[in-house]
């Protein structure tokens, strides 16, 4: 071997060194954030909502997902971790996911500080969609963080591979195929890769063909899709749901001109998910403004050097202002809604703010750059919003765990009562939602803003599902339920409206041979 062979290997074995650290580092940090953060609820089963209803995905969950179009969940399941919702196990899974999608982002965004990982980390484990997905929806968690990894190691391949937008496209389309939403993280990270190589004075031609690819890539992987959706819906016979707030149809009933008029909403709604963000701490939200203001100082310095040409500079303000839009992109594919789990990439605005203080950002009036003291400033205002995260996330999972108690007391009640007072044949209906007042207990009502944590556990309000999967996997009673179609038929009754509510006398009652249980008023 020749000396010139001889430092190429060195330099190949110092880098596969770098890398190994970089990835012991990225899943340390994500485990220690995930398990303060989570280690509750994947260590105890306080199942509720679809988590409850979904338990079994064999009985109720995996025709489910066909039908909303996630097509590659039930192949998922079957392949990896089995159709039982095991807390345990998904969390485990998905921390490994994330750790790996991670791991992945700091080799796009070349972060090489300990403090860079370690935010990187907290912003992928314990932001306000992770937390709302582990409390309550639980039983997908693994999946789409599986899908969070599918959309960063698309952006990866398409960054650092001559035709990698070509490869990017299947983990594109597996990535919708498990949660259409995390499309936005791809759409988000290109945005960002581009706004940031502009920034450290990349030409215009070069970061316009490589978004040119971007958009190829995720057209490509779309459509993947649409070709998997064909395959699955013809081999299984399932239809794709209609007329739901998820539908995937709602994304083909659009038309351009409606999606043009979503775009303001889309933009106030994304700002308003910064003002309104739950958190532990009062002054989250001026932290959060101080940030955004810094952020805007670091980025309109650097443009406005006389280093970045007329044209990048003017890309690089559309590229910026085009960011909260591609951070909620499903919220105008589907016709103005969104929630808590649809917005991972929303979160990324974090990343970016220190991205730019770390490459970028200087307190300098000199504007020499390389300033560290800007990174550490931001890093550190990121910090306390993420440890705000962790306290929310054991708040939101101890609210749960007293709900599920005060529930299973109720149930207990319950179905005592209706051994006293009918038959085990009869076919039982339940009527309502109960009333929990734990719900809205001061100092709680940060986390009930939560999506799935404004109610009760159960939801039992003519939810023959829910109702059915409680008795067989919670309760593990064997009750005789009227047939599904009789539920819908029972609310509209004018006696059960009269009903008075459990455990007054005369909520339990048997009306035309079925025993009706009024836990709740029922809404017209």
């Amino acid at each position: 071997m020749n000396i010139r062979q001889f430092d190429m290997c060195e330099k190949l074995s110092q880098v596969s060194g770098s890398s190994k650290r970089q990835f012991v580092n990225c899943m340390a940090a994500v485990m220690v954030w995930g398990m303060i953060a989570h280690g509750y609820i994947f260590l105890n089963a306080l199942f509720s909502h679809d988590s409850l209803n979904e338990f079994n995905a064999d009985e109720f969950g995996n025709e489910w997902k066909i039908q909303l179009g996630r097509v590659l969940v039930p192949l998922y399941r079957a392949v990896v971790r089995g159709d039982i919702t095991m807390p345990w196990l998904i969390g485990i899974i998905s921390l490994v996911y994330i750790g790996i999608a991670v791991f992945i982002v700091v080799k796009i965004f070349d972060i090489r500080s300990r403090l860079g990982i370690i935010l990187a980390a907290g912003i992928f484990t314990v932001n306000i969609t992770v937390i709302s997905q582990a409390a309550t929806y639980i039983n997908d968690m693994d999946c789409n963080m599986l899908a969070l990894l599918m959309a960063v190691l698309s952006v990866y391949m398409w960054r650092n591979y001559k035709r990698g937008f070509l490869y990017g496209m299947v983990p594109v389309g597996i990535a919708i195929g498990l949660y259409q939403s995390y499309i936005s993280v791809a759409v988000t990270l290109i945005i960002m890769v581009c706004i940031i190589d502009l920034l450290e004075y990349k030409k215009f031609h070069t970061v316009f063909n490589n978004g040119i690819k971007g958009i190829a890539m995720l057209i490509g992987g779309g459509v993947i899709y649409f070709i998997l959706v064909k395959v699955v819906l013809s081999f299984t016979g399932i239809s794709l749901i209609t007329g739901k707030y998820n539908s995937l149809s709602n994304v083909f009933e659009q038309s351009v001109i409606d999606m043009l008029k979503l775009v303001k909403d889309e933009y106030i709604y994304t700002l308003l998910e910064f003002i309104t963000v739950p958190s532990m701490y009062s002054a989250a939200m001026y932290i959060q403004g101080i940030a955004a203001c810094l952020t805007i100082i670091f980025i309109i310095r650097r443009i406005s050097s006389k280093k970045i040409g007329i044209k990048e500079k003017v890309i690089s303000i559309i590229l910026i202002l085009l960011l909260p839009l591609g951070m909620n992109i499903s919220y105008i594919l589907v016709g103005g809604m969104s929630h808590d789990l649809m917005i991972f990439a929303v979160w990324l605005v974090y990343l970016f703010a220190y991205l730019i203080a770390d490459k970028i950002g200087t307190l300098s009036i000199k504007g020499n750059t390389g300033n560290r003291i800007s990174a550490i400033i931001i890093g550190i205002m990121i910090f306390v919003v993420l440890w705000g995260n962790v306290q929310l996330a054991n708040e939101a999972y101890l609210k749960k765990n007293i709900e599920h108690e005060s529930n299973n007391m109720l149930f207990t009640r319950v179905i005592y009562d209706l051994e006293k007072n009918s038959d085990s044949n009869e076919q039982v209906i339940f009527v309502g939602t109960p009333n929990n007042e734990f719900l809205y207990k001061p100092g709680f009502e940060n986390v009930s803003t939560l999506t799935g944590m404004g109610s009760n556990y159960v939801l039992v309000a003519s939810n023959y599902e829910r109702c059915l999967a409680y008795f067989n996997y919670i309760a593990a009673y064997p009750i005789n339920l009227a047939p599904e179609e009789k539920w819908e038929e029972y609310m509209k009754r004018q006696e059960v409206k009269e009903m008075p509510v459990y455990p007054e006398d005369g909520s339990i009652r048997e009306i035309d041979g079925i025993v009706v249980v009024k836990l709740g008023n029922t809404e017209e």
